[in-house]
């Protein structure tokens, strides 16, 4: 445990012994022979005395030595020592939020029951939905990006000086494996997941130097990666690189794996952008993305030339859109999200979202809900799904477009989704998908948006909350809706026998 995190949980003990037998810092400083304002110091986990005042804080309280230096808080506290001792709070990036680690400590020490009852609620939450500390990490990550736009001037310059060093000539896979081989001393090897299906879906890892002058660091790279991710991986590294992002602050395998900290997985979001804008440049994407919106009709094909020009996932390609979209077209009310399915089940789960603005739908629910059949990103992988049951393999994405308008908030979204198989992970399908509310700014500033043939569809959240009367698309039917609506009807009936 960090030296400071067992500093907070002394200065809590401490505080907690104190206040029970109702003392005030100057009569505690007067039975131990500590000033007032040290011990005020240890409280707020500052400080933390030595053996010999460590002893005569426990004569002056009556309490063994052993009690006093052991982690254990009392019943009431417990929650707030399991959160300080999960080190989440020192990974925290709170100068993000505007806060301060002091000012939390500071917070803690003075009404330590009510945000030990905090803590303990999140812990339960944490349980009960299962979120683990690499999740938690990656919620925070999504409000950092969201926050900022998902644009970063500092990472966009670096991304411009490393093009214009190297020509502003496209970034090809052999040229980033050479770079890194020759001028990095990198070793780039392949491995073979055929024969361990626990290896298939992981596309690459890190093996570094371990302090080894002469030794160099190794990346492995899954053999049946397709050539854009690979293409992607050695971007990323370069980007840990031109970053000076050392091996002891990045992952070496995937972070859903394992996240030792936030910094980990900032760093690594850090160099994936980095990465993203060499491949995709800035200006040459805002050239793209104006084209485009100046077309008076939407077409499959000019999107599948993206692709093809810059010779990313769609996942990157669209990531990237959020970040110029934003700063560039000021169209700032979109969402990204990635859904996937594994066959032959068309479970459907939504793996990864960004919000910008405000949240947006659709968007995260429990678990135990179906999504909407009838949003873009589940119609996709459906049709996806059928067309490999009909023995039909796409070579390409599956492009899609909707608009979407949810009656509940009156609110329509237009929507751009592809689909596809999630190589090199077996028997899963992935869809990615960007869309933004339809308001006059946006009527006025993309064009196609006027075509009279595109699909129009009413959409809901889920199956269980949804109201669409003969919904060809329900899987289940819509009994949260009725519980919720019977617990207003009856709310209504008592509130008519009280007037």
């Amino acid at each position: 445990m960090r030296e400071d995190n067992i500093r907070i949980i002394f200065g809590l003990k401490l505080r907690q012994l104190r206040t029970e037998k109702k003392w005030s810092l100057a009569h505690l400083s007067k039975l131990s022979g500590l000033s007032a304002s040290y011990l005020n110091e240890i409280e707020k986990g500052k400080k933390y005395p030595k053996a010999e005042k460590i002893s005569a804080l426990s004569k002056a309280l009556k309490v063994p030595y052993d009690e006093m230096v052991s982690l254990q808080l009392s019943k009431n506290l417990a929650p707030l020592g399991d959160l300080i001792m999960t080190g989440i709070l020192n990974d925290l990036p709170l100068e993000v939020f505007g806060l301060n680690f002091n000012k939390l400590v500071d917070w803690m020490s003075n009404a330590p029951l009510k945000v030990g009852a905090f803590a303990k609620t999140i812990i339960e939450i944490s349980r009960n939905y299962n979120l683990q500390k690499e999740y938690f990490y990656f919620a925070i990550l999504r409000s950092y990006q969201e926050i900022n736009e998902n644009y970063f001037s500092d990472l966009e310059e670096e991304a411009k000086l490393f093009l214009e060093e190297n020509n502003n000539s496209q970034i090809e896979h052999q040229f980033l494996s050479n770079l890194l081989k020759s001028e990095h001393n990198y070793k780039i090897e392949k491995f073979d997941a055929k024969e361990d299906e626990g290896l298939k879906s992981v596309r690459s890892f890190y093996i570094p130097k371990n302090g080894n002058k002469t030794a160099k660091a190794c990346l492995k790279i899954n053999e049946a990666a397709t050539l854009w991710q690979k293409r992607f991986i050695l971007a990323r590294e370069m980007g840990f690189i031109r970053l000076k992002i050392a091996e002891k602050e990045r992952p070496h395998i995937p972070l859903l794996l394992k996240a030792p900290s936030f910094d980990i997985v900032l760093n690594n979001y850090r160099a994936s952008y980095f990465g993203i804008a060499i491949l995709i440049p800035q200006q040459t994407l805002i050239n793209d993305l104006e084209t485009m919106f100046n077309q008076e009709e939407w077409s499959n094909s000019f999107f599948e030339k993206l692709l093809e020009k810059y010779a990313v996932s769609p996942e990157l390609l669209l990531l990237r859109m959020t970040s110029i979209m934003t700063q560039f077209f000021g169209i700032r009310k979109l969402f990204f999200l990635r859904f996937q399915s594994k066959q032959p089940e068309n479970k459907y789960l939504l793996t990864r979202e960004l919000h910008l603005s405000h949240l947006h739908s659709p968007h995260g629910n429990e678990s135990y809900m179906h999504y909407c059949r009838r949003w873009l990103g589940t119609r996709l992988l459906t049709q996806l799904s059928e067309n490999q049951k009909s023995g039909i393999n796409e070579t390409k994405p599956l492009i899609g477009t909707q608009f979407s308008s949810y009656e509940e908030s009156g609110i329509t979204y237009f929507g751009i989704g592809l689909a596809r198989p999630m190589l090199p992970t077996p028997n899963t399908n992935v869809c990615v998908e960007i869309g933004w509310v339809v308001d006059n700014n946006v009527k006025n500033k993309i064009k196609f948006l006027q075509q009279e043939n595109l699909q129009h569809f009413q959409v809901n959240t889920t199956c269980e909350m949804c109201g669409i009367e003969n919904c060809e698309s329900r899987i289940v039917p819509p009994k949260e809706l009725k519980k919720r609506l019977a617990i207003k009807s009856l709310r209504n009936k008592l509130k008519d026998l009280s007037e």
